[in-house]
């Protein structure tokens, strides 16, 4: 079976005759292959929670619980067999809490009951976590002025009724008037109070401490190792996008949609028993079928919409990939295989959205072709036959039918509400799963933490350190040092784990076990955020340095450096020859960083990071990863010169350097008109290990 394009699957078989048969498959037989697919998909998820909780128990079996920090022991053991299958810590953390709740991940467990439990659970989550008592207040203002417009909406229709059976004209034209003013006036105030509803979501999203601040946090504070993972920007552009909008139609669909609608159909309802409860009862009658209808539709949706959740967030990072390697793609002559695979991204959420629409047209159909005729049919049959019997009125049948659809129209509409808010649950959820309150609980960790200015001195110590990433070993029981204000190297082939080595020493990525110390304290202890953070302390060059091209010069050099004066930002554009900034007048720090070089962007960087040592007038840490990658000798001489200055002047400062150029590292360690040779020295590294500390070069 291959996919060809326009043509979605085709399928090549022998068939009973023995003759070779290939075709296109029907709508029905994709369908068909869809469900099987994702029957398969389901059954192997709960067949993979079994045997977790077979490793769980042996684990646990294999640990004395009654010895301390068991559950660490534990999670480990079972980290261990699941990390060869690319389980992280965390996931397995995770599902360790699913299994010892003895249920299945929400995705397996598609029923009614427990979609309801989660909509009700996440909807108070939203109401408690995002909402301020002054918030609270004003929402259930707002909601009680929209619920009385559609109980007022449910009232109207009476006036027809009285229209039809009134006596004289003008009290028929009396009646009509009032239910064209009500409905007119209901409508107009409805709206109004829908668009302060709308401006009073905004604000809440907007407030000090709401959804748009702690996503942006959140996104700030995530931790680095879980950035580095294959599905991770997508997942997390695709949260994003998702979210708010989820956030939004959760605060909106009971207060704007579904009490009023429920409002407007009681009232309804209660006035049909008022006018006449015979044609009451015939439209009541309908209310269990619409019941299974919805609930029918939610067991049917849940699992397509978390299949279209994964697919978008696969496709976004597709889509993220081929634009970052374009050129590559292109050069290598990768284009057709990378376009296939986009392709087959597209095709199957083109698929998964038939299967979305299949079911709402299955819902649709049920509640408007087939409900709606019936309950009119039965209406118009039960009151000609009260008609005929003397026992009802042309007002109270016509009355009636207006009612019941009025009825079956809301009840549509809740159904509908309802899938919609299953899925901003959905989005929700993913949201707070992505963004996970990293800010918040950052913050809380800090109250505890030392300052960076209480450390005795800035030493990195690392005590048989390990990192997991996306299930394999980085870094394998790494111990070494680096002495405060020394000039260390980390040496080593490529992908020997260097560059790693140094995101742990800046404290961009946890360990996964082993200690990392600054200072003589673990980096866990030491304040991350505000003015007493460790980053205020340390300055970091990478491989591939950030430029922001739609900014300006003074945007680039005061990222990280806020409060960088003029004067010594002008200094070292001159130093580094940034000359693209330089003019007669001097140096133009509202130049646009657009088209900037590779050479240029490097040297953008290191001024930055020059500017950042200058600032560090207590001493710090200066990590440099490839400093001189894309630069000529001139230039990557000059960049040598300059470091061993700013050394010379600020001595306690710590340089940990990782470079692919014997020359750049020897020219730090030479002696040159008049500056001081820099003592360097090695840590070998291979293969995530570190294999020996060479004696710093004199």
């Amino acid at each position: 079976m291959t996919v060809v394009p326009g043509e979605s699957y085709q399928v090549v078989y022998v068939n009973g005759q023995g003759e070779t048969v290939e075709r296109a498959m029907s709508e029905d037989e994709m369908s068909l292959l869809f469900d099987l697919e994702m029957w398969a998909e389901e059954y192997g998820q709960l067949k993979n929670m079994e045997s977790f909780r077979a490793v769980l128990e042996a684990s646990r079996s294999a640990v004395d619980e009654s010895e301390g920090n068991s559950a660490v022991k534990i999670e480990r053991k079972v980290f261990e067999s699941y990390a060869k299958f690319g389980f992280t810590r965390e996931q397995v953390s995770n599902l360790i809490v699913l299994a010892d709740e003895g249920r299945q991940p929400s995705e397996m467990v598609p029923d009614a009951i427990g979609i309801g439990k989660r909509k009700a659970e996440i909807m108070r989550q939203v109401w408690d976590e995002y909402l301020s008592s002054a918030n609270k207040s004003t929402y259930i203002k707002l909601a009680a002025g929209i619920v009385v417009l559609g109980a007022a909406e449910g009232i109207a229709p009476m006036l027809i009724k009285e229209m039809m059976d009134s006596d004289t004209v003008n009290t028929a034209a009396l009646c009509g008037a009032g239910y064209l003013s009500a409905s007119v006036g209901i409508g107009y105030l409805k709206r109004l109070m829908s668009l302060n509803f709308d401006q009073f979501v905004n604000e809440v999203m907007e407030q000090p401490g709401g959804l748009n601040e702690q996503i942006a946090f959140d996104l700030s504070f995530r931790p680095g190792e879980l950035m580095t993972q294959a599905d991770s920007r997508g997942q997390v552009l695709t949260a994003l996008q998702r979210g708010q909008d989820a956030f939004r139609d959760i605060l909106t669909s009971t207060a704007k949609f579904t009490a009023p609608a429920v409002a407007m159909a009681a009232t309804g309802l209660g006035m049909m028993m008022i006018s006449d409860w015979r044609l009451g009862l015939v439209s009541l009658a309908s209310m269990p079928i619409m019941v299974a209808i919805g609930r029918r539709a939610d067991r049917a949706g849940l699992p397509i919409l978390e299949k279209t959740y994964d697919n978008e967030s696969q496709t976004v990072q597709e889509v993220e990939d081929q634009i970052s390697a374009h050129m590559e793609t292109v050069l290598s002559g990768a284009r057709d295989r990378s376009g296939r695979h986009l392709e087959g991204l597209l095709q199957r959420k083109n698929l998964l959205a038939l299967e979305q629409s299949r079911v709402r047209t299955a819902t649709n159909m049920m509640l408007q072709d087939f409900m709606s005729p019936a309950v009119f049919a039965a209406l118009t049959v039960a009151g000609a036959a009260m008609k005929a019997s003397g026992a009802g009125e042309a007002g109270g049948v016509i009355a009636a039918i207006i009612y019941s659809s009025m009825f079956r129209n809301a009840f549509s509409g809740i159904v509908e509400q309802q899938n919609s808010l299953i899925e901003s649950c959905v989005e929700i959820t993913e949201l707070e799963e992505t963004f996970n309150g990293y800010a918040k609980e950052e913050t809380r960790a800090d109250a505890d933490r030392i300052s960076a200015g209480e450390l005795p001195d800035l030493s990195i110590d690392f005590r048989d350190v390990t990192l997991d990433l996306d299930g394999q070993r980085i870094i394998d029981g790494a111990s070494f040092s680096v002495p405060a204000g020394s000039v260390t190297q980390l040496v080593g082939l490529s992908g020997s784990g260097k560059t790693t080595l140094m995101k742990i020493m800046a404290g961009y990525y946890r360990a996964s076990s082993g200690e990392a110390r600054i200072g003589g304290v673990p980096v866990g202890d030491v304040k991350k955020t505000g003015p007493e953070s460790i980053y205020t302390r340390l300055a970091y060059q990478g491989q591939t340095p950030y430029v922001f091209e739609s900014g300006t010069l003074r945007d680039n050099l005061t990222f990280g450096n806020p409060d960088a004066d003029e004067e010594m930002m002008a200094q070292v554009v001159r130093e580094l020859r940034l000359k693209r900034f330089i003019t007669r007048k001097g140096v133009n720090f509202d130049g646009s960083a657009v088209g900037v070089s590779g050479g240029e962007r490097i040297r953008l960087a290191l001024a930055r990071t020059i500017i950042k040592i200058r600032s560090l007038k207590n001493g710090g840490i200066v990590f440099l990863d490839e400093p001189t990658v894309g630069l000529d000798e001139t230039n990557w001489r000059e960049v040598a010169r300059v470091l061993k200055e700013e050394k010379a002047c600020s001595p306690n400062i710590t340089y940990v350097v990782v470079s692919h150029e014997p020359a750049f590292v020897q020219a730090l360690s030479e002696g040159q008109d008049g500056q001081p040779a820099l003592k360097v020295r090695t840590v070998n590294i291979e293969d995530g290990k570190v294999r020996g500390l060479d004696k710093p070069s004199d």
